[in-house]
């Protein structure tokens, strides 16, 4: 795309009367000649060189080094290699698959621009609601509020004139009937239009979820034989008969094993051969799985250095120690702790993307069919919101808009709830309790419709031919006694017990053991938990059973049983069937402790299901064993038909929640998941005890649930709302650091003067310049400008004197909020003192970056000047002095190079239109927040930790007497909130 179009198409601030189509006459290209001579040429490795001059002129654009030597080129270390490490900012991912399937989607082109600059930003959802609030009225009052920026993300409505428009597109008003029923139809669009939006989530993840089934059930059922009559059918579907696992072969003829076509008169062959089998196909899927889920690297390079060396004689670049890049795969893990952080305002680019989608499908398909310990549920949560996010880019009014865009995510990860257990008010509480603590009453109907619609979709799809939405849906017609509340209760200890020891072991082997041996070969430790896998779970029939149809049998009445080995009727049954469930559930222990976290999709949910359902299993047994065996009862069967015995089904159910209750530390969502796939009144109370007392008693042993566990190893700001109560002492100030105070200054280093750098090197000074004279060598509000060697800088902008500050102040600021690591942080805009506005990091960036774009192209060497705030409150000769000096930097070029013609289209650019779009790129007083939220600066932190959970703002100004103090910033705040609990 040309370079002026790119300009004004991606500035927020460009004017309502400038209509970009229009612009195309100003759309050039440098002319061949001129572009091999003096034109700079961007080289791969992201510097700017040129043929004709000495230039060295670092971008901030992603992929290009900011630090710079006396020479051209790229800095080197000290082995003369590229400093790649020490790039400050993240690498500008390639085109993707997701950019190619969807780039027929309108999109705005500044959001679109804006998400390579925002990642690992958080969203302020203060600013993110004003703005809907501003749209929506909009829309009920068009005459009222009339604004044509739209840099809100929210470019359709109606603009200054009464004009109706609609993807940056102006449609005349002829008249007012014309109006009005434009006006009716973009409302009625706007309502309807997030419902469809929800169907097509509904239809798309049940489509996915009925794909992932059906292979699924393929490939599990492949691991053990192939049924003749059909291959897509599983062993239980294809033989549709009560049969025991070991007999299966005799009595069921349409299955047929890897043993019987491998058979040999020698029978311990037999065995080896179906072994070997076993063991191959669990590695082989878990390898398939495990390179698809590579392929979704990300890796983040860090924005700034953990170390600097401030000796004046030391070099400050080949001293600087580079920090490890952040490696992430998209498609590996459960999702749930991303999505949840995600849907909680930080942003984290690809990973709800579309290749995060095609790949996460593909790959769980493999890992759970290779056998692992690892369930679908949570990964279901994550292709769901996957799916919503793809599907929100068509629908333009809610991509652009951040807080509708929440709704829609957290209704679609409802789904994956809601069909990975069938339940779809399991799905809307799971979204209540443990993504988004606060759900309007219009957001919750829109959840609870999505879940609904999924859960219809899928079952009309009936992906098992059972006519169910999953495989273990069971139902219980016994009714409990009030001395097994004893029994209820001790489970729910035990679970509890379970969750605390699971969440010290992740917390242990991640740090202590994945992080040392398996950090860099993450294929490696998939290969050895597969080969575990398929050693030690082919003996038992319970851990080579696969986990939907394992924890269906556990959880069936012996009435209903479909393996008779689980209802025992004598002594020597009851003691067997004991030993393999207490072997498979040590087994399963093992397992899940050790798979849970590898590089593939992996759930927590089923293997937790399973090894809660074994031990239930088993502490039923044991119970009904103990008691026959001491009441002088002969007949263990006798109580089968008196109604005298525990149902087993049950407890293995209740086992199940208790574990998972311990681990995740959910309730009301366990108790109705639980409740909906039994479909039993009389159970609920029991559930519930027992889920509550596992919550109780894993709260007691360890405070962090898996998910709050895994939110802190990954650095994420997420606060959490159970936090542990603050210190009433710790005062707001107490976060600060010396430097961030209104009271202190940063002392120039070399460190920090190499990370600083003059940014067009080779440029005349301010003081130099003849259309300057007055103004002296300094920035704006006393700040030296780099060129002039300041000897101190400062973290705020101040505008007392005007409202124009230096470009080149402005990347020396936007340097020194990444050298004290503030990418997400913001500069304070000051006028006597008081704070006036705040500018964040990234969108400085884009303006810093667009500008430098500018003035590459157009060979400028004189400084140029950016507005901030409006200029009406200050002195007029205040304000024409630097739009003057503006101005006569373009004239300066044409004086010089006559007309800027294109080589290619025969055009000119007149000095007006140059002007003009000047003034447009260096006007950022439309990126500046305004409204700021003000706290004193001795208030208790407890209350600055209220504002950010429940407002949900970026930052917080701090005042001292009524003046500028300081600024808190959230990530600063968690970061000082978790080290403090350490």
């Amino acid at each position: 795309m040309p370079l002026l179009r790119r300009l004004l198409g991606t500035m927020p601030h460009t004017p309502g009367g400038i209509d970009v189509g229009e612009v195309n006459r100003l759309t050039r290209m440098r002319s061949i000649n001129r572009l091999d001579i003096t034109s700079p040429l961007l080289t791969p490795g992201g510097q700017i060189q040129s043929s004709g001059g000495d230039w060295n002129i670092p971008l901030l654009s992603h992929g290009h080094s900011v630090i710079q030597e006396s020479s051209p080129g790229p800095p080197t270390g000290g082995d003369g290699g590229l400093l790649e490490e020490n790039l400050l900012y993240t690498v500008k991912t390639s085109v993707s698959l997701p950019s190619r399937l969807f780039s027929v989607v309108p999109e705005s082109t500044l959001f679109s621009l804006r998400n390579y600059y925002n990642d690992f930003t958080t969203i302020d959802w203060a600013n993110a609601f004003v703005r809907t609030n501003k749209w929506n009225y909009k829309l009920e009052h068009p005459k009222t509020v009339c604004d044509s920026d739209d840099s809100n993300g929210t470019p359709d409505g109606l603009d200054k004139n009464n004009n109706y428009y609609y993807n940056n597109k102006s449609i005349k008003k002829y008249n007012n009937t014309t109006t009005n029923r434009m006006l009716l139809m973009y409302s009625t669009y706007v309502q309807f239009s997030k419902w469809i939006l929800i169907v097509l989530i509904g239809l798309v993840f049940a489509c996915i979820a009925f794909t992932i089934d059906k292979f699924e059930l393929l490939l599990v059922g492949f691991k053990y034989g192939y049924c003749q009559r059909n291959w897509l059918l599983t062993q239980v579907a294809c033989c549709n008969t009560v049969t025991s696992k070991k007999t299966t072969a005799d009595t069921c003829k349409q299955w047929i094993t890897w043993a019987s076509i491998f058979k040999e008169d020698d029978s311990e062959f037999q065995i080896k051969m179906d072994y070997v089998i076993y063991v191959l196909l669990t590695i082989i899927l878990a390898y398939i799985a495990c390179q698809i889920s590579l392929t979704t690297k990300m890796q983040r390079k860090p924005r700034t250095f953990e170390h600097l060396v401030v000796s004046e004689s030391s070099d400050p670049i080949a001293d600087m120690k580079p920090i490890s890049p952040k490696v992430m795969y998209t498609a590996c893990g459960s999702g749930v702790p991303e999505v949840k952080v995600i849907l909680s305002g930080f942003v984290i680019r690809r990973f709800l993307g579309t290749y995060t989608l095609f790949c996460k499908t593909i790959a769980l398909v493999f890992a759970i069919a290779s056998g692992m310990a690892l369930g679908k549920e949570g990964p279901y949560v994550h292709l769901a919101t996957c799916v919503g996010n793809v599907l929100t880019r068509f629908f333009k009014h809610i991509d652009n808009n951040e807080l509708l865009k929440k709704q829609i995510l957290s209704s679609s990860a409802s789904a994956g709830v809601a069909l990975a257990f069938g339940s779809p008010l399991g799905g809307v509480l799971f979204i209540l309790e443990e993504i988004n603590n606060y759900l309007p009453s219009h957001h919750l109907f829109q959840v609870f419709f999505c879940a609904i619609i999924s859960t219809l979709f899928l079952k009309f799809l009936n992906p098992y031919g059972t006519g169910k939405t999953v495989l273990f849906e069971l139902e219980y017609l016994s009714d409990w006694k009030p001395i097994e509340l004893v029994f209820f209760v001790i489970l729910g200890i035990l679970g509890g017990i379970f969750g605390a020891m699971f969440v010290k072991f992740a917390r242990w082997w991640g740090s202590n053991f994945r992080n040392k041996y398996f950090k860099k070969r993450p294929l490696f430790e998939v290969f050895l938990v597969a080969l575990v896998t398929g050693l030690v779970t082919f003996w038992n029939p319970y851990t080579k059973q696969a986990s939907s149809e394992l924890v269906l049998d556990l959880g069936t009445s012996c009435t209903k049983e479909l393996d008779a080995s689980l209802c025992p009727k004598t002594e020597a049954e009851y003691l067997n069937e004991i030993t393999n469930l207490l072997t498979a559930f040590v087994i399963k222990v093992g397992l899940t402790f050790i798979t849970f976290g590898i590089k593939v999709p992996c759930g927590i949910y089923v293997p937790l299901m399973v090894v809660g359902a074994l031990f239930g299993r088993a502490f039923a047994t044991v119970a009904q064993f103990i008691f026959f065996k001491y009441s002088g009862v002969e007949d263990f069967g006798l109580c089968l038909l008196e109604g005298q015995c525990i149902d087993f089904g049950i407890y293995a159910v209740i086992g199940a929640g208790a574990f998972m209750a311990g681990v995740t530390r959910m309730n009301i969502t366990l108790v109705t998941i639980l409740f909906e796939l039994t479909s039993s009144y009389t159970y609920v109370l029991p559930i519930s005890i027992t889920i509550a007392v596992a919550n109780w008693a894993g709260n007691y042993l360890e405070a962090d649930s898996i998910y709050e566990y895994f939110l802190v190893a990954n650095d994420y700001p997420f606060i959490s709302p159970e936090t542990e109560a603050i210190d009433p002492r710790v005062q707001a100030r107490d976060v600060l650091d010396d430097s961030e105070k209104m009271s202190k200054v940063i002392k120039k280093t070399p460190a920090a003067a190499a990370i600083a750098p003059d940014p067009f090197r080779g440029i005349s000074s301010l003081s130099q310049s003849p259309r300057l004279e007055g103004l002296g060598g300094c920035g704006v509000g006393g700040d030296p400008i780099i060129g002039n060697a300041p000897t101190e800088e400062k973290l705020y902008i101040d505008l007392s004197s005007s409202p124009y500050v230096a470009l080149t102040t402005l990347q020396a600021k936007l340097n020194l909020l990444a050298l004290k690591g503030l990418v997400d942080g913001c500069l304070p805009l000051l006028r006597k003192g008081v704070c006036v506005g705040l500018l964040y990091f990234s969108d400085l960036e884009i303006c810093i970056d667009k500008l430098k774009e500018f003035v590459i192209e157009y060979q400028i060497q004189d400084e140029l000047y950016v507005k901030l705030m409006d200029g009406s409150d200050y002195r007029t000769n205040e304000v024409e002095l630097f739009l003057r000096h503006n101005n006569n930097v373009i004239e300066s070029l044409t004086e010089s190079n006559g007309e800027l013609s294109d080589y290619f289209s025969f055009s000119t650019t007149s000095n007006g239109d140059m002007n003009e779009l000047l003034d447009n790129l260096a006007n950022l007083t439309n990126m500046v927040e305004k409204h700021p939220i003000f706290l004193n600066y001795d208030s208790e932190l407890s209350l600055a930790y209220l504002i950010f959970d429940q407002i949900g703002n970026r930052a917080i100004v701090l005042l001292k007497d009524g003046l500028y103090y300081g600024v808190l910033h959230k990530k600063v705040f968690i970061d000082f909130i978790r080290r403090r609990s350490e």
